[in-house]
């Protein structure tokens, strides 16, 4: 009988559904006869001007300006950068961000180096992070991060080894898996070892 904290899940494709973008009081609906999209510019000053400490640049287009005035935002708390194929050295500015606390960066091409040097983060708890760069060596970085207790890999080519490094971290709350080579018998094994670890699965066919 599967324990009631590990949760797995068959993923059949993608279900798209209403994108989110934006900040704050800015964010709005893409296509939903919603207002205009604010420019990148726009978003990044709300965070400047502290009237959000949120920000979403998921599928957006950053210029080397737009980069200089993120790793300026030294108030930001929750960053999103889905689906803009940064690699490790773009990881800088995000690097500059000493109150962040929650990071999602989906669709990326940040390998095992990458990973490690998020550990510099000295507040981050929640790490979203997609890439088909790492390895099962990556997450032996994770105890260096000094306050993570919720972490979601997808798209990543990870499997059932790098789950012994999870297993080690106990301050680890929550470890969502998706789109991975993780199987269901390497997540029994981990819920084995780690009965108070909230888990969830997706399985690919």
């Amino acid at each position: 009988m599967r324990r009631r904290n590990v949760r797995c899940a068959l993923i059949r494709g993608s279900n798209a559904t209403m994108r989110l973008i934006g900040v704050g009081a800015m964010m709005v609906v893409v296509g939903c006869g919603s207002p205009e999209v604010p420019t990148v510019a726009d978003l990044l000053d709300e965070v400047r001007a502290g009237r959000a400490d949120t920000l979403d640049l998921s599928d957006r287009t950053l210029g080397e300006d737009d980069w200089t005035r993120l790793a300026r935002l030294g108030e930001l708390r929750h960053l999103r950068l889905g689906r803009l194929a940064i690699d490790d050295e773009q990881l800088e500015p995000i690097l500059a961000l000493g109150e962040l606390r929650i990071l999602n960066v989906v669709g990326t091409q940040i390998t095992d180096a990458g990973f490690a040097r998020l550990a510099e983060l000295p507040h981050l708890e929640q790490l979203r992070l997609g890439s088909d760069r790492l390895s099962d060596a990556a997450l032996a970085a994770l105890p260096e991060f000094p306050a993570l207790v919720r972490l979601h890999l997808l798209d990543a080519p990870i499997t059932d080894a790098a789950l012994e490094h999870v297993a080690a971290l106990d301050r680890l709350e929550s470890f969502y898996v998706d789109r991975t080579l993780v199987t269901n018998a390497g997540v029994d094994r981990l819920g084995d070892r780690r009965p108070d670890l909230h888990i969830h699965c997706g399985l690919s066919d």
